[in-house]
């Protein structure tokens, strides 16, 4: 979530250091796309902004009560254990054939 005076990437950045110890500038972000989310339980739209860091980050992933960092093969994305949205993009998204920014 970004907070009040963040910018997405900014907030991607503090999001990627509280739930995953791993370290990033905002600026080696690179925006992929965003998604928008409508639940029956919330009153507003949910606007997730997608980012992707190659290289430049720092440490080691850690578990914590948002994550349990583990490293899979493309092909085994563990899709069932993960956000229900994210088998029709994420898979699309690794293999290169959505469009950046999405």
């Amino acid at each position: 979530k970004v907070e009040e005076g963040e910018t997405p990437p900014q907030g991607a950045a503090r999001e990627l250091r509280e739930e995953s110890g791993l370290e990033v500038s905002p600026s080696q972000l690179r925006f992929c796309g965003q998604l928008t989310y409508a639940y029956d339980s919330r009153p507003k739209l949910m606007q997730v902004h997608v980012f992707d860091v190659c290289e430049g980050w720092q440490g080691e992933p850690v578990e914590s009560e948002e994550m349990r960092p583990v490293w899979v093969k493309e092909g085994a994305l563990p899709l069932s254990d993960m956000w229900a949205d994210d088998e029709h993009w994420l898979p699309q998204y690794l293999r290169g054939d959505l469009s950046v920014p999405f």
